[in-house]
């Protein structure tokens, strides 16, 4: 009687389960609907901007142009997504395991960057996923600095001399990129109408983002601003020095003419001495047919040059005076 009583309570258990069974299994999938829907009501994607990282291996660097920021999607709870912020992500380009030049296709990372976040459930997907790059050997070498100026010093006046320090700097980068590069540029100084000397620092210009300046970026510079230099013919005659009492010129001397270079203003207020050029015969003390000496001039100050003295030798004849 038992064994019946089990079984007939164990057949009604199994018709109260089975009855409407197909209404009972439709009501069981739509409660997993709802939990999946007001689950994914919690849930919320967000899209952040992050800085590109790269990684290469020793003595190896991309030519290609990597983008500096790509887009991460974080999908996970809406309370954890809206708590973070850009630099809670990395994303990197990772080639250090690459070992020779070539090209490569390499995975974007995307990883969490802040130790809070190591225990929440999200997902992180970069976009682009992948990227290609140009692996080459990394190079360095020394380059020309080269300042620019801009404008014209006042009138009259000149650059006369433009001085960097350092006047080279070390460069690094793909050895593509660094054996055409022979100089960089500095930011332009500009000298409009200026007529007195001009120094400062200046930044360094690297266009470049693939090239690396190694060491301090600021240059100082000097620019030097005189009057315009001219050139300015005189005419005078040649006169005779030390010449000894018992000896006597019987040549004609001449004259000649000197070229004196200079400030513009200070050549044009120059005048010469009347004995300027000469000749010393303070050595001479013998009569002689034909002497052939150089033609001298006088000191020069106030900046003033003499490019050219013409004639540069002058032929004497010299005698005794009592023969005269």
């Amino acid at each position: 009687m038992k064994s019946y009583r089990d079984y007939k309570k164990l057949n009604t258990i199994i018709e109260i389960v089975t009855h409407n069974w197909v209404a009972k299994i439709i009501c069981v999938v739509l409660a997993l609907v709802i939990v999946q829907i007001y689950n994914g009501s919690l849930l919320e994607k967000k899209y952040f901007s992050v800085h590109l990282e790269d990684k290469y291996a020793d003595g190896f660097i991309t030519s290609t142009p990597l983008p500096r920021i790509v887009r991460v999607s974080a999908w996970g709870n809406t309370s954890i997504i809206n708590s973070i912020r850009d630099g809670d992500i990395i994303a990197r380009v990772d080639a250090s395991h690459l070992k020779s030049e070539g090209e490569y296709t390499i995975p974007i990372k995307a990883s969490k960057g802040n130790s809070l976040l190591e225990t929440e459930n999200i997902e992180l997907h970069a976009e682009p996923s992948e990227i290609k790059i140009k692996l080459e050997q990394k190079m360095n070498k020394s380059v020309d600095v080269k300042l620019p100026i801009n404008g014209k010093v006042a009138e009259d006046y000149e650059i006369t001399k433009v001085v960097t320090y350092p006047l080279k700097v070390n460069i690094e980068g793909p050895h593509s990129r660094i054996e055409s590069t022979v100089r960089l540029d500095t930011e332009a100084v500009n000298v409009d109408d200026r007529v007195d000397n001009l120094e400062g620092i200046v930044h360094l210009i690297n266009s470049d983002p693939l090239i690396s300046i190694i060491g301090q970026p600021d240059i100082q510079y000097r620019i030097e601003i005189g009057e315009k230099h001219i050139t300015k013919t005189f005419e005078t005659g040649i006169y005779v020095r030390g010449l000894a009492r018992t000896l006597k010129v019987v040549s004609n001397v001449g004259k000649g003419s000197v070229e004196i270079s200079g400030a513009k203003s200070t050549v044009n207020n120059f005048s010469l001495q009347g004995n300027f050029l000469y000749v010393d015969l303070s050595q001479v003390t013998e009569p002689a047919e034909e002497l052939t000496v150089d033609v001298l001039s006088e000191s020069l100050r106030n900046g003033l040059q003499i490019k050219r003295i013409s004639p540069e030798k002058v032929k004497l004849r010299l005698v005794k005076r009592e023969e005269e």
